[in-house]
This record gives structure tokens, sequence and C-alpha cells, in this order.
């Protein structure tokens, strides 16, 4: 089975890449400052270029697929201005404590691309990462070690993918060995194949959901068992696929297309709750949520009205990283996936995306209370347990005034008690009850539960 190092061992993509015959991504380049027999060394910062084995990675692991051009300079870029680990065990050890890295990587996980790779409950989500990853089911121990690791929390949906295939390269057994050697075929023939990507017909032609699928099913070809001979012809077998299935040049529309922003939070907001954003316009086929720069990944795809005119979108901060990060929207006279007109509608945005937890619903215990028909004197202490309590008021048997008196709440909203003095009570006979409610003393719309 699969598991996550304690200790990520430095496995870089070139040794995979050798071991299995397909070449060394790079040479010359160290990784930190360090001393051999005594003798101090420099080693220089690294560069965009020297991330696009790693950008492979991420499509692959994310996407099925290789990256498109403008891709892959755009995240190696982001990667350059970050300079973050350029191998694959490094990378994914850094993800937990270096936030802006590790919204880089969740823009991956995040995407509609990636969710629609990857669907379903988590067990079908690990299956289809192992599927699309390393070309097999999971075993049932490496099924239900993933399936635990994301239940619980120890790892993300966003970064599951990437991890998995971390843990397949730094994996020594049979079929780990069998694991790495088809990653690394794999990896070959996705360099090769966008780096073939060098006339601006197919560049154009590798874009939407039609080119990423006869992508994907081209580097579904490449076994472990493969060579260079079979890669080059899976690629070159691919591309006339391409031109053919790009989509034709629209035809001038009715209405001459248009779209201008309508509603959207303002630079720097934070968005923690559900957000409305709207395009209006003419002749609108389709307005997407994208990064600062290039097309993928796509955070986001509005719902668009049946002539055109508007775009809508409630925003789920809860589907995107929980970063500051730019974003741009951008609409296009065709529907998702077609080549057509584009109009930026949004230049890019920061906003600060927080995931914020719902409190806990209302519920409240009687722990502690004099027994009905009790005679009281002096101070009786009362208390109540329960969650997402706000106040809780002593109160008449019906009706909500006088308050007799209220209770002091934990700060956790967990536990509220009551040191009542009944000297300041006349002597008579009371009726009283104990009422929790969801909002603080004073204010409209609580919900209330009878404790007592």
């Amino acid at each position: 089975m699969l598991r996550i190092p304690a200790l990520f061992v430095t496995v870089l993509l070139s040794i995979a890449l050798t071991a299995c015959g397909g070449g060394s991504s790079r040479a010359g380049s160290g990784m930190q400052s360090g001393s051999v027999a005594g003798t101090t060394t420099a080693v220089a910062a690294r560069v965009a270029a020297d991330y696009h084995p790693i950008v492979q990675q991420l499509y692959v692991a994310y996407f099925g697929r290789p990256a498109d051009p403008s891709g892959l300079a755009n995240f190696a870029a982001e990667l350059e201005a970050l300079q973050a680990p350029d191998d694959i065990q490094n990378l994914n050890a850094a993800y937990d404590n270096n936030p802006p890295l590790r919204a880089l990587i969740d823009s991956f996980g995040v995407s509609e691309e990636s969710k629609a790779l990857y669907p379903g409950d988590t067990r079908t989500f690990i299956s289809a990462i192992y599927l699309h990853v390393l070309n097999r089911a999971p075993d049932q121990e490496g099924l239900a070690f993933w399936a635990n690791a994301v239940d619980h929390g120890s790892l993300t949906r966003a970064n599951a993918s990437f991890s998995i295939m971390a843990g397949a390269l730094a994996n020594a057994s049979p079929q780990g060995r069998m694991d790495a050697q088809l990653i690394g075929w794999r990896m070959t023939a996705a360099s090769a194949f966008t780096g073939s990507l060098t006339d601006d017909a197919v560049v154009k032609a590798y874009r939407g959901n039609t080119a990423a699928t006869i992508a994907r099913n081209m580097l579904s070809t490449i076994t472990a068992a493969s060579d260079m001979a079979k890669v080059q012809t899976a690629i070159d077998s691919t591309r006339p696929l391409l031109l053919v299935a790009a989509p034709a040049a629209p035809t001038t529309p009715s209405a001459p297309f248009s779209a201008v922003l309508g509603l959207a939070p303002v630079e720097g907001a934070i968005i923690s709750a559900p957000v409305r954003l709207e395009v209006h316009g003419s002749a609108i086929g389709n307005v997407e949520l994208l990064p600062a720069m290039g097309q993928m990944p796509i955070y986001a795809r509005f719902n668009v009205s049946a002539d055109g005119t508007s775009a809508w979108l409630d925003l789920d901060p809860r589907t995107l990283p929980a970063a500051t990060l730019p974003f741009r929207l951008v609409a296009w006279n065709v529907p998702p996936g077609d080549a057509g007109q584009a109009i930026e509608v949004m230049p890019p945005r920061s906003w600060a995306i927080q995931h914020v937890v719902p409190p806990p619903p209302l519920a409240v215990t009687l722990v502690k209370a004099s027994p009905d028909g009790a005679t009281l004197s002096g101070v009786v202490e009362i208390e109540v347990q329960g969650t997402g309590m706000e106040n809780v008021e002593l109160l008449p048997e019906s009706g909500y005034t006088p308050v007799l008196a209220r209770f002091a709440v934990s700060a956790d909203k967990t536990v509220a008690r009551l040191s009542f003095d009944t000297r300041n009570l006349p002597n008579a006979l009371f009726r009283v009850r104990i009422s929790a409610f969801d909002v603080a003393p004073g204010n409209f719309g609580a919900t209330e539960l009878v404790a007592m």
C-alpha cells in the first residue's frame, strides 16, 4: 500500500526517469547552500524552467493530462516567485508549512476540471485518483489508509492527488517501483507533448473539455512498459485529433457580444460566506472565475441566462483555497470549452478566502436545579449544559417578563451557571422555567429551547 512517509525521502524526478530509461530532467542545479570537504558552495536561485517537471506532475496528478504551454509557464513562474522546492517529496512536505504554496497546490484540487475527474464520496474519490495517477485500483489497505486520512482531516482533498503520487514515488516495494516507472514514463510523455505544441493552431486547439479528454486518453495509453518510440507515436497521433476536434469559428451572433461587471466583492474583501457575483451584457455564452494569469485552474463557472444577457454565481468560499489570492472574471460569447471572443470583465482583485466553521446548533440539558415543589431559601445553584448557547434566562412559566435572572455563559457556549439569590423574591409560590437562546440578550430571531 502507499503511505505518507513520516520523513519524506528526497526522490528527484530525474532519478525516477533515469531508472526507467527516460533520461534526466536537469543537471547541475543544487537544492540549497552547503559545504563539501569544508568548502562552502553557494547555490543559485531556481529559475522558472527548473519547475517545469513538477508542474507537469501537478497537471497529471490533478487533471490526468499534460500541461498546456501557458499553464506550464504561469505555474512555473509562481513556484519560482515562492522559491519552492522543485522535487515532489520536498514540495509535498512543504505543503503544510507554506501557506502561499498550499494555496497554489489547492488551486489545482479545487478546480472544476479536477472535481469532475475525482467526484463522489471519499472512497470513490480515492479510487478515481488511483485509476488516473497509477492506472490501477487501490488495494484495500491503501484505500482504507488514504480514505481515513481524508475523512479525519490529516489530508485535504485538495492535496490528495499530489500526496498519493508522492507516496508512490517514495514506495520501495515491488508495486511501488512499478508505480514509479509508470509515473516516470507519463511525465516523459507529458513533457514531450507540451513541448510539441509549438504552432498557434495546435496551442489554441488544446483548450476546453474535449481537448483535455483527448490528451487524457493519450496519456492513459502510456504504461510502465512504454519506451520513447511509443511515447512519440502517441503524441504524433494525438496532435491531429486536437485540430479535428477544435470547434469552428463561431458565427456572428444576432446581438453584439458585450459583458460588464454587475456585482463582485471589492479589492481586498474578506469572503467567509457565500457571495453573489453578477455579469450583464449580451450574447454571453460562458463566464469563468480564473486566477490572475492564464486560463487554469477554472475556480468556478457562472450560470448564464437563456437569452445570454446575464450570468451569476453564488460563490461558496469553501470551494476555494483558504488564502488571499488574486481572481479575475472572463466572459466568452461561446459555451465552455469552445474557442471564441473573450472579455475580461473584472481585472485581478485579491480576496481573502476564509473557511468559517458554522456554530453548532442550539442544544441544552438541565444539569443542576432544585426539584419541582421545593421550598427555597438563600442562594441556589443552577446549571445547564449544551451547545450554541448565547443567552440563558430564568423566566416566569409563560411569557418573557420579568427576566428573573440571566445565567453566566462560558466562552465556548457549552455551560451556563446561575447563583440565584431567592431572597430577592417575595415569599410566594413561583412557577418558573429556564430557556436557552442562540442569540445575545435583546436580539430578534432567536431560537428558544426550554431546559426546565
